[in-house]
């Protein structure tokens, strides 16, 4: 890949839920700046600090919104590490995650 590739900000409204409208025009101003790709849930922004359905739920905003225009990437990583990710998330939610970018059609993603 090459180029700039913007990574996004997780974004709240003031009630403290994920502020569809605000991710919508992250995206749409990455675009209209000529981004040469977006990535979301990237280990370097709040990715792994969302709870798993809020994950879900950017994965799929963001999808949404770049629609093809440019290569979508998205972060994998949990904030929990080996058993103790099992124990508590149960086994697979790694690859749920992956599963669900590939369907939204992320073409590179990060553990």
């Amino acid at each position: 890949m090459r180029g700039v590739h913007a990574i996004l900000y997780a974004l709240f409204d003031a009630e403290e839920g994920m502020d569809r409208d605000l991710m919508r025009r992250q995206v749409d101003l990455c675009l209209e700046a000529g981004v040469a790709g977006i990535a979301a849930l990237g280990l370097a922004s709040e990715g792994t600090k969302l709870s798993f359905a809020e994950r879900l739920t950017m994965m799929t905003w963001v999808a949404e919104d770049v629609a093809g225009k440019a290569p979508l990437g998205v972060g994998f990583s949990l904030p929990l590490t080996g058993v103790l990710r099992t124990v508590i998330l149960g086994p697979g939610h790694g690859l749920r995650l992956c599963r669900h970018g590939a369907g939204g059609g992320a073409v590179s993603g990060g553990v």
